[in-house]
């Protein structure tokens, strides 16, 4: 549903702050013992996209 909304309605300061939590969690989750590659899929995945 969300596709055909206008792109202006996406919030600047929410992107940068999930951007933020994604980067951190990915570093978490690489630096664990043992290391989540699951995790780590997820994250950089979500950060590429």
């Amino acid at each position: 549903m969300d596709i055909n909304k206008s792109p202006e309605l996406i919030s600047g300061n929410m992107t940068i702050g999930l951007c933020a939590f994604i980067k951190t969690f990915h570093e978490v989750s690489w630096m664990v013992q043992p290391p989540n590659y699951l995790l780590l899929a997820c994250h950089a995945s979500n950060e590429t996209v």
